[in-house]
């Protein structure tokens, strides 16, 4: 790319342009980089710099939808303040890593190959030079899951595991989030169940390199879970709906997709439409996925006055402090949340030799959209020139 950069710019006016450093380079590829992202994904037509039509817009989405990703945040109930919460995604290490821990659902290409054993990654034993996988880490069930300090967890089900006394969670609740703060065995039954959100393989001669970054850049959407319907203590249910345990009760849900022993707050997704046998007194709730309505900050309380703020079917959320805040108002609960959202494309750095992660097929236009809007930044009188090429080279 740096190289394309010269011929473009140098070719025109090779005094103006011959000491351009790779650091600057960097700069304006990273810059037009995130430009052409929001511009595509964000139909942004009118940016700045006029980088797309609507034309270029059509055509670039299907690859581009790789920076779309869908997320369930880790939730948190805000106590006495109305809110459930969740942390945005952040950076992850990016460049050539050889040890450390990987991600779940981030996809790593192999450089090296090494004879590390990732089966337990959503791969393979042996991994084999350039292909990809995405990371699929095995989910901890049972009394003896191993937890270690340093490493990210969602509970699942807890059943008597005392995550937040032992392991720094902040409660023991399904659909928790945690940084473990000690290492150990897990505890719990055998209805226990835990996502292992980070963890790290016993490194051999391995290189890897993510192939994208999880990192929070810009919002599209969020959805919250709540429920729905009337309360459901006996009959069959529904094959492919979501269920939520409002009252455990002894019912065995281990028939119909769920757990043996679930926790209140377990939500399972039902795999048979034959009635559990149902006992103790379980109660379930049909969930139901509803949108958010973004508000700004500063509305939250004048909303929150009318007596249709935030609604079950449509609750209110706003951004801040790199949180995602979904109001109940104490008038319902939030039991998960979702975002949809832009992850923030890899930074290109030349002394690390580390690569845009725009589909190669788009590399030779980015090129060309950096040399132009160097060339209209540094007022080049041949801009013009450069501006009409590239506008050729799309129709």
């Amino acid at each position: 790319m740096h190289i394309g950069i010269d011929l473009n710019l140098q070719a025109l006016n090779s005094n103006v342009f011959g000491k351009l450093q790779h650091e600057e380079k960097d700069y304006w590829l990273n810059d037009t980089t995130e430009e052409l992202v929001k511009a595509v994904l964000l139909d942004e037509k009118n940016t700045v710099f006029n980088l797309l039509t609507y034309a270029d817009i059509r055509r670039y989405f299907e690859v581009l939808q790789v920076y779309i990703r869908n997320l369930q945040l880790g939730i948190t109930e805000a106590s006495g303040q109305g809110y459930a919460y969740g942390i945005l995604p952040s950076d992850i290490t990016t460049g050539l890593i050889t040890s450390g821990v990987l991600y779940h659902g981030i996809k790593y290409k192999v450089v090296i190959a090494g004879t590390t054993d990732l089966s337990a990654f959503g791969y393979k034993v042996t991994p084999i030079v350039n292909e990809t996988f995405e990371c699929d880490i095995t989910t901890g069930t049972g009394a003896t899951i191993p937890i270690v300090s340093g490493e990210k967890y969602r509970i699942i089900n807890a059943h008597g595991a005392t995550l937040a006394a032992t392991y720094g969670a902040p409660n023991d609740l399904p659909g928790t989030e945690f940084i473990a703060t000690a290492s150990g065995a897990g505890g719990g039954g055998v209805s226990t169940v835990i996502q292992n959100l980070t963890d790290a393989p016993t490194w051999v001669g391995t290189t890897l390199m993510p192939v994208y970054n999880q990192g929070f850049y810009l919002p599209i959407d969020a959805t919250s879970d709540v429920t729905k319907g009337n309360p459901i203590t006996s009959g069959s249910l529904t094959i492919g709906e979501r269920y939520i345990v409002s009252i455990a009760g002894t019912t065995n849900l281990s028939g119909i997709g769920g757990v043996a022993t679930p926790d209140v707050g377990y939500i399972f997704t039902c795999s048979s439409a034959s009635a559990p046998m149902w006992q103790g007194g379980t109660i379930l709730y049909l969930i139901n996925n509803v949108g958010n309505r973004l508000i700004k900050m500063q509305d939250v309380k004048l909303v929150l006055a009318n007596s249709f703020g935030s609604m079950k079917t449509s609750p209110i959320s706003v951004y801040a402090n790199d949180r995602l805040r979904v109001y109940h108002d104490n008038k319902f609960s939030i039991e998960r949340l979702y975002i949809d959202y832009i992850i923030k494309p890899i930074t290109v750095d030349w002394n690390s030799n580390t690569n845009s992660d725009l589909p190669t097929s788009l590399h030779g236009r980015l090129v060309k959209l950096t040399a132009e809007r160097i060339a209209a930044t540094t007022s080049n009188p041949n801009y013009p020139a450069i501006d009409k090429e590239n506008k050729e080279i799309v129709q």
